[in-house]
């Protein structure tokens, strides 16, 4: 199915952010429990990065 081109840049950027979101941190929820510290925090600077620069590049190449 061909999308119109102005729903091509949405798709993309969402496509990239989700990738990133579940690649880096919803892989990686199971080993929370094995750190054995009282919190977690799920992200941080360079995967908020990542997220954002997933998602620009996926719209440019769209």
């Amino acid at each position: 199915m061909i999308l119109p081109t102005t729903q091509q840049p949405i798709i993309a950027y969402i496509s990239g952010v989700l990738g990133t979101l579940i690649g880096a941190d919803l892989t990686n929820i199971g080993k929370i429990g094995s750190l054995g510290t009282p919190y977690a925090s799920i992200g941080g600077a360079g995967t908020f990065d990542g997220i954002f620069l997933s998602g620009i590049l996926a719209v440019l190449l769209s």
